[in-house]
């Protein structure tokens, strides 16, 4: 069986880290763009990178405007139909990228035999309805073409129904972790690591990882951070990630004194085969993440790595968030209630007992649900049965 995988500008050795060993049994590769927004150099499986129109032109005054008018989106990979012709399966992401449209066509064709997309999107549609005639021209091939879509979560399976898809089309298949990775440390390495960041034996360290953007929530694990400072706990908090809201942040933190509690790691000092570590060295993980009109969680991986990693969570009630969490993992509070999450906090680290309990239910929730091994076979069901 031969299967391409498509993801162009975006694809992730995080995303389909679950491939590995595949192309021991099948004839499978992966296509992406000539300019990665991710380091490939242990992708899984081999990579043919393809000129993006968005990358190519993206930096000419009002390109990406122009493309959208033009094409409906600027992900059009060039040569694509000529890479996967002659594909078993082709699978692709998202039913409005460029690419994922030029695959339909090539199915159309009968260049390829199948095509399965993978649905990330969870809000009710709005660019999908927008005015753009040939984006909603496009998107409707996309669908009448396609023979299954993968639903990473409820939310995105309730959005694909909302696009008319039929019940019968959609499988469920979460996000992938490997949890041979994200384990949790011994306690010989958990001090060690610690003590590499300058934290020590007993320090009670609060753990979150994202993009520094503001609906990550950052702004309230600061006023948080700040509020349990005031009443005289002692946390630490590690705050791991890239963004706009960095300086901002590292500013912030030392206008508030919080800097002997605080510790953003930003840059080159977090590249992701080591993420796995900033795991294994906290006693909690919080994601206070914010839903705003365009956008909310749509998985949340570094939650899933966290369970992963045995870890205690605190997430907010948005998006895909609760379903990745379940039911018996931490607690759960409201966007924005700043003052409820430190509560929150508060009580994970004041109960040990049950800290514990949730830790080792999240571990063997991850293993069971996001696993490698689990998400590859039912990928490979999948395309063995379309």
């Amino acid at each position: 069986m031969k299967v391409v995988i498509i993801r162009g500008p975006s694809l992730s050795t995080v995303e389909l880290g679950w491939l590995e060993g595949l192309d021991e049994k099948y004839e499978v590769f992966a296509i992406g763009s000539r300019d990665p927004i991710y380091n490939l150099d242990h992708f899984p499986v081999s990579v043919k990178k393809l000129f993006c129109s968005g990358q190519v032109f993206g930096k000419l005054p009002f390109a990406i405007r122009l493309l959208y008018a033009l094409d409906g989106d600027p992900q059009r990979l060039w040569g694509l139909e000529r890479a996967i012709k002659g594909a078993d399966v082709v699978d692709s992401a998202e039913i409005g990228n460029l690419y994922t449209y030029q695959a339909a066509l090539a199915r159309k064709k009968g260049f390829v035999k199948k095509l399965v997309v993978r649905i990330y999107e969870n809000l009710a549609p709005v660019m999908e309805i927008s005015e753009n005639r040939r984006r909603r021209a496009k998107i409707k091939f996309v669908l009448e073409n396609t023979d299954a879509f993968v639903a990473v979560s409820p939310l995105s399976f309730e959005y694909l129904e909302l696009m008319g898809v039929s019940g019968n089309k959609i499988i469920k298949v979460p996000m992938g972790v490997d949890t041979d990775r994200f384990v949790p440390a011994g306690s010989a390495k958990k001090q060690a690591l610690r003590k590499s960041l300058g934290y020590n034996k007993n320090d009670k360290i609060i753990l979150s990882i994202g993009r520094m953007v503001w609906e990550k929530g950052w702004l309230d694990l600061l006023r948080s951070a700040r509020k349990l400072y005031l009443e005289g706990r002692n946390y630490k908090w590690l705050w791991v990630g890239d963004g706009p809201l960095v300086s901002f942040l590292k500013n912030e933190v030392g206008r508030w004194n919080l800097g002997k509690n605080v510790k953003l790691v930003s840059g080159l000092q977090m590249p992701y085969p080591k993420m796995h570590e900033f795991y294994q060295l906290a006693d909690l993980f919080v994601m206070p993440s914010i839903p705003i009109s365009n956008w909310q969680e749509q998985f949340g991986l570094v939650l899933a790595e966290a369970m992963s990693s045995g870890l205690p969570c605190v997430v907010t009630k948005t998006g895909t968030l609760p379903f990745v969490l379940g039911d018996g993992g931490g607690l759960e509070v409201s966007p924005q209630d700043w003052m409820g999450l430190g509560k929150a906090v508060n009580y994970v680290l004041s109960h040990p007992k049950k800290a514990q309990e949730w830790s080792e239910r999240n571990r063997n929730e991850a293993q069971k649900r996001f696993g490698f091994g689990v998400i590859k076979d039912k990928m490979i069901n999948i395309w063995e049965t379309v």
